[in-house]
């Protein structure tokens, strides 16, 4: 984990970490608070998700298919 020693690199990390949970909060409650829905809200987590990491939503639902057998 070298990369870890560069200050930019340190940055950037928390800096997407912390925006991506701020904006996953601000989903979760704007969503609760306009449909009352779960599976509103879980499907909205899973679009925000593939937006911030494309192909990592498909990823988990292939090891989930595997795993299942």
């Amino acid at each position: 984990m070298e990369f870890l020693n560069s200050d930019g690199a340190r940055t950037g990390l928390f800096f997407g970490a912390t925006s991506g949970v701020i904006t996953t909060i601000g989903l979760i409650v704007g969503l609760n608070s306009g449909t009352r829905s779960v599976i509103a809200v879980l499907g909205g987590i899973l679009v925000i998700s593939e937006a911030f990491a494309p192909g990592f939503v498909l990823l988990w639902f292939g090891l989930a298919a595997l795993a299942t057998g």
